[in-house]
């Protein structure tokens, strides 16, 4: 997001580059840099992907709200807990409710109904010889059974979790593009010679898409060379 303000500055700007203190402005705010981006967007771009993240009724944006929190405070939550000064709310039992949603909304009842089995399967096979000492993400204790269907259960809604934080980030990988474009198109103007404006889409193409069943295919992703 902070190159897409970048090379927009840029752009309006001659290819001058903003200063230090205008970036610094933004911090770790990722709402305030995504409202600045969707402002770039109305500008530039015939599409407005980005209201459908800023919709405060989808899944879409309590993830990047969750993101947003994470990066201004709760990524130091495992500090704050050793030094007895926490005063937000734990990350991963936030992360575990999210994960749950996108389980019960974006899993198919099909792969639902396999783990159910699944899962009275193995606990009637390691039951009668096994315990578990461990707690999930929202630090409940987890029996034989739930320790297997939550484990399980990562592992299952975790393509469909990358998808949806892929629909948050392939809108704003479309901005930058976009305004790449526009930086390049003065850089061209002004220094024919010299291409100082990289073609930003190179560095995002291999994995950002906005093809839900390219992004599903974990094999694809895991054996991508």
């Amino acid at each position: 997001m902070k190159l897409t303000l970048i090379l927009d500055y840029m752009a309006a700007n001659e290819l001058r580059l903003p200063s230090n203190n205008w970036i610094k402005q933004f911090s770790h705010n990722l709402l305030k840099l995504l409202e600045s981006v969707q402002a770039i967007e109305k500008r530039v771009s015939p599409k407005n992907g980005i209201n459908a993240i800023l919709d405060t009724q989808c899944l879409e944006y309590d993830l990047f709200a969750f993101l947003n929190n994470f990066a201004k405070t709760a990524r130091y939550a495992n500090l704050d807990k050793l030094t007895g000064s926490s005063t937000v709310d734990d990350p991963l039992e936030k992360w575990q409710k999210l994960t749950l949603r996108v389980f019960e909304s974006d899993v198919p009842k099909n792969l639902k109904n396999h783990l159910d089995i699944q899962t009275i399967e193995i606990t009637k096979l390691l039951s009668p010889n096994s315990i578990v000492d461990a707690s999930d993400l929202e630090n409940k204790s987890l029996s034989v059974s739930s320790a297997w269907w939550t484990g399980s259960m990562f592992n299952m809604v975790a393509p469909f979790m990358i998808w949806r934080i892929m629909k948050i980030l392939y809108p704003i990988y479309k901005v930058l593009d976009n305004v790449s474009g526009l930086a390049r198109s003065v850089n061209l103007s002004l220094y024919s010679y010299d291409e100082v404006v990289p073609v930003m889409y190179e560095f995002f193409y291999d994995f950002i898409s906005g093809n839900q069943g390219e992004v599903l295919d974990v094999d694809e992703w895991l054996h991508a060379e």
